[in-house]
């Protein structure tokens, strides 16, 4: 049976500063006013690394709206309102949107879902740390959704999970108490999936992925390495042409 991840996000939205760096001192009791600086310090780094691989790949690069997929409580939608005129971000869980919306400035916009947004293109859209926790058969339609809410000459930054170390692959962490191999494939004899509001991690097929931008019109993209704890994938940057 498909997990519904929606449901898990909506569940870590409880402690949604921790939902997204899964450290301990990102529980609400906590968080101290240096914590917080950091947090939105490492929104401010990432955003501006994204920009000068974007500006550093395909030239002159001034997006004037953004798309923040999986927005959570505006790390990445408060520095990009910095950059941008109009900011939407997007969060399935109702209690992510909350802290958000008091988070961010007048320039941001903070949604439910992508077909929500009013605009009908916009500039860039984005994404970090955020698919690998929806299923991929959930997660490649969301994907197509962006793809096609971006303008001619636009840009993407969006991260995926694509494989796992030996060490991040535990049976109790995939919900599988047995298993059966048969030198080919492991098959789930019987399961216990995680409670809701457990961090799954998913990955997704980069061939697929490359083959969504290629019908996009995303021709010339890079692709930089990401590994979170095992969990290796890949962060695409593109321009669509």
């Amino acid at each position: 049976m498909l997990r519904d991840t929606d449901e898990d996000w909506k569940g870590i939205a409880g402690e949604p500063y921790y939902g997204v760096f899964s450290h301990l001192e990102y529980f609400r009791e906590n968080l101290t006013p240096e914590r917080l600086e950091h947090f939105w310090a490492s929104g401010r780094g990432d955003i501006g690394w994204q920009l000068d691989l974007l500006r550093r790949h395909y030239g002159d690069f001034q997006p004037k709206s953004v798309i923040d997929f999986g927005c959570g409580v505006g790390r990445l939608s408060r520095a990009l309102a910095e950059i941008v005129d109009q900011v939407y971000g997007i969060d399935v869980a109702e209690g992510m949107r909350e802290e958000a919306r008091k988070n961010v400035p007048a320039n941001v916009q903070i949604f439910e879902a992508i077909d929500s947004v009013p605009a009908e293109t916009v500039d860039w859209i984005n994404s970090t740390i955020v698919f690998q926790h929806i299923h991929p058969a959930n997660g490649l339609p969301l994907f197509q959704k962006l793809l096609d809410r971006l303008a001619p000459g636009g840009g993407m930054t969006v991260q995926f999970t694509t494989f796992k170390e030996r060490g991040a692959v535990t049976m109790a962490g995939l919900g599988m108490d047995y298993v059966s191999w048969d030198g080919e494939r492991m098959k789930a004899l019987i399961e216990t999936p995680p409670g809701s509001g457990t961090m799954m991690m998913y990955d997704y097929d980069l061939n697929q992925i490359m083959a969504m931008l290629y019908r996009a019109g995303i021709e010339r993209f890079t692709i930089q390495h990401s590994n979170h704890g095992g969990h290796h994938g890949a962060f695409v940057i593109g321009r669509k042409g």
